[in-house]
């Protein structure tokens, strides 16, 4: 097993393991668990899941994956996650914050985000953005 972190010392390097849980929310109970070793990103994890048109996937930001997020809309298939820090997007609607909704909540707009233009073909996607104060 690759081993994650900084070398002590010594030399040595600890070892470690990821559990990726996905939880069948109307169960209540995990559908999906998948170990990988601390060192593989996130991401790699995302080939494994088998997701269906009105699924609905929340996951923390170092799964995001705008090429995958734009094929999952293609198919029906709703996510949330946190927006990175470095994360470059063009504002497209602002949407009006209704009364009964949290106070917390600062702003709620439509985005679009364009892929880094590589050897694939670039992708704009649309996506939601809820900024709120925590």
């Amino acid at each position: 097993m690759k081993t994650s972190g900084r070398k002590r010392i010594d030399g040595k390097q600890k070892g470690g393991i990821k559990a990726h849980t996905v939880i069948d929310a109307d169960r209540k109970a995990p559908s999906f668990i998948h170990f990988t070793s601390a060192a593989t990103h996130d991401k790699c994890l995302l080939d494994e899941l088998k997701l269906e048109e009105g699924d609905f996937i929340c996951f923390d930001k170092a799964y995001i994956d705008y090429r995958r997020f734009y094929k999952w809309t293609q198919q029906g298939i709703s996510m949330v996650t946190r927006v990175k820090d470095n994360a470059v997007y063009e504002s497209y609607e602002e949407l009006d914050i209704l009364d009964k909704c949290d106070d917390r909540i600062i702003e709620d707009e439509i985005v679009t985000v364009q892929t880094e233009n590589d050897q694939k073909e670039p992708v704009c996607l649309t996506l939601r953005r809820v900024a709120f104060y925590r």
